[in-house]
């Protein structure tokens, strides 16, 4: 993977739009001392090299009724086999939010986010029934404190 320099500009426009990905080009330009085109141009260009993969929402699940979410550690044969069967469930599965492939004692982390303790159970069963599945350690998350994934790219690009 090539990383990318990402000019003094670019930074500013990707720090605005972490803020609000809605803004209008016209107020991206101006937040950043450039002109509407070229605010166009610059997110057109850091979207061709993946430096911006999407524009979204953060939704509020709460507020939606998916108000229970876990985090789902599983340890999995190391038969590759039977594993791509559960990747393209994990992958594939709405109410799987994350799901990452780990060294260590255990081969996955999930985050499932689900209406409640039935959901939950039921997913797990799925998740069960897969050859690969050794066993699993769930974790049901009753507060969270910070939520804020966009922190880290907030560090690296500094402030200006």
């Amino acid at each position: 993977m090539i990383k990318m320099k990402i000019s003094r500009k670019d930074r500013l426009i990707i720090r605005q739009l972490l803020d609000n990905s809605r803004m209008l080009y016209s107020d991206l330009g101006r937040a950043c001392r450039i002109s509407r085109q070229t605010a166009l141009n610059r997110v057109k260009y850091l979207k061709k090299h993946g430096v911006i993969e999407k524009f979204t929402i953060r939704p509020g699940y709460e507020k939606m009724g998916l108000d229970f979410r876990a985090y789902v550690l599983v340890t999995a044969e190391p038969d590759k086999g039977t594993r791509s069967e559960l990747d393209k469930f994990l992958q594939k599965d709405s109410r799987i939010t994350q799901a990452h492939h780990l060294f260590g004692r255990f081969d996955f982390f999930l985050e499932a986010v689900v209406s409640g303790r039935e959901e939950l159970s039921g997913l797990l069963k799925e998740i069960h029934g897969f050859k690969a599945v050794k066993k699993t350690e769930t974790f049901i998350v009753y507060e969270t404190m910070k939520y804020e994934p966009e922190a880290p790219v907030k560090q690296l690009l500094g402030k200006e």
